[in-house]
């Protein structure tokens, strides 16, 4: 099957996201998906502004088809872009659950939250929009920090009003493991350095090329690196805590429970993917580099929390049945505090973080009591 969709004009990644946005709403009235295109042409005056290597334009696609990424081939052409794309409706098993009491197609959407936003362009315009205004408003935080040798190993840090020797606060974006950036979720740290804490927004390679142990690690050398540079940052090494969502969510569980950041006060995961192996049924597993057995030792579900680690579990109101049930399982597992989000969907579960609410106490509680509680002990040398 062929799809075609053009763009009006603009810059070159608002282009690729009005055109790409086309073909998904294409593909979607077949009943196709992102994992089935089987190549993509860009067609425009300047191709070289459209390459898929260059940030801006990675990005741009992966807030439409995540790291479902066919073949794409740049040909020079009249005017604004032109997006070319084939597709092979792929055979789904549709026959009797596959997974607890959802068929590939519903556990499909179980598992997806972009399939019940009702545009994921006015989710990423949004976040954009709230960015951009949080970076304005805060010219003087530390952007681009490298915590490692690779173009995406960096971090963003934000400091309060006076004072010194911060407590700090890490938020992990989401995106699936595949889509999203550090600057989508500046806004999340709204609440928290109004309550006297730094926070960190760290990025992560996006899968693929990366994997979802290759992000892990990234995380873990992430952590390393900013408690080992504590002092020359201004924040107290004491006092690190961890909160993320949907697979930052998944990032902030796992860590909580890893031998590696024994440093770490407290972890806030907030509609997180807890339990890999429905994941692993999908074809987004390729993407991450899941197989059934990594699936299931990547699963916060069947690992525990370090001793000393303060925990707490938050997922939106207005979820789907597997995401609240993953939550709730974790939550009864590591007899942690569980929060439903009133009225809240998995986009817009944050909110309070900017606005102040439930989710908002939540973090800063767990943060205060993890302060007065007493440390970790070190790991035996």
């Amino acid at each position: 099957m062929e799809f075609t969709a053009a763009a009006a004009g603009g810059t070159a990644s608002e282009q690729v996201r009005e055109a790409l946005n086309g073909i998904f709403e294409q593909l979607r009235a077949v009943g196709a998906r992102a994992a089935d295109l089987t190549a993509i042409t860009f067609t425009a005056a300047r191709p070289a502004a459209f390459h898929p290597s260059r940030r801006e334009i990675d990005l741009a696609y992966r807030e439409v088809f995540g790291g479902f990424r066919p073949p794409i081939t740049l040909e020079p052409g009249p005017g604004s872009l032109v997006v070319h794309a084939r597709a092979k409706i792929a055979s789904r098993n549709l026959d009797g659950p596959i997974w607890r009491q959802w068929s590939f197609l519903e556990l499909e959407q179980q598992m997806s939250p972009r399939s019940s936003a009702s545009s994921m362009r006015s989710v990423f315009d949004e976040k954009r929009r709230q960015g951009a205004a949080f970076r304005a408003a805060h010219p003087d935080a530390a952007y681009d920090i490298p915590y490692g040798s690779s173009p995406f190993e960096t971090f963003d840090l934000f400091y309060p009003e006076g004072g010194n020797d911060y407590p700090l606060w890490i938020f992990i974006h989401g995106g699936y493991w595949q889509a999203s950036d550090k600057s989508d979720v500046y806004c999340n740290a709204t609440h928290m350095l109004r309550a006297g804490y730094a926070v960190a927004a760290p990025n992560y390679a996006l899968c693929s090329p990366s994997t979802l142990p290759i992000i892990i690690d990234q995380m873990r050398a992430f952590l390393s690196f900013i408690h080992n540079e504590a002092a020359s940052f201004g924040i107290d090494p004491k006092q690190i805590h961890i909160a993320g969502t949907s697979a930052g969510g998944h990032l902030a569980a796992f860590l909580a429970c890893d031998e590696t950041a024994r440093f770490v006060r407290s972890s806030l995961a907030i509609s997180g993917l807890h339990d890999l192996e429905p994941v692993a049924m999908l074809p987004a597993a390729q993407i991450l580099g899941l197989d059934p057995d990594m699936a299931r030792a990547l699963s916060p579900n069947r690992l525990q929390p370090r001793p000393g680690v303060a925990v707490g579990i938050a997922v939106g109101q207005l979820e789907s049945e597997e995401f609240r049930r993953q939550s709730a399982e974790l939550a009864e597992r590591w007899h942690a505090p569980l929060l439903e989000v009133a009225g809240r969907r998995h986009f817009d579960v944050t909110s309070d973080l900017v606005d102040g609410g439930p989710l908002a106490d939540l973090a800063l509680r767990l943060a205060q009591s993890a302060a007065t509680a007493a440390p970790p002990a070190k790991a035996a040398s």
